[in-house]
């Protein structure tokens, strides 16, 4: 649902602040540089580096983003192409 939504920012900040500390925020979203992300409906390409991003400890300083904590991040490849068409993060908010 990420790639739907115009202000990810204040998305993930309200997740990060409402989840209890252990509490795991599942994602599963369109890898962005497959074909089949590129759709007019998407606000956000999103790939494995986008949610390793997260981890950083500066980030709020600087782009106001919360931490997080990466607990499995996968690209998932489609079984017939053997392309990658998915992306799927568990994340936890580091408080």
């Amino acid at each position: 649902m990420l790639e739907h939504i115009h202000d990810v920012q204040h998305i993930l900040n309200e997740c990060w602040r409402v989840l209890k500390p252990g509490g795991v925020f599942e994602i599963k979203v369109p890898y962005g540089l497959w074909a089949g992300a590129s759709k007019p409906v998407h606000y956000q390409c999103i790939t494995a580096c986008w949610f390793d991003w997260l981890r950083r400890e500066d980030i709020f300083k600087w782009y106001g983003y919360r931490s997080w904590n990466i607990l499995k991040l996968e690209e998932i490849k489609n079984d017939k192409s053997g392309e990658i068409y998915e992306v799927y993060c568990e994340m936890t908010p580091r408080k």
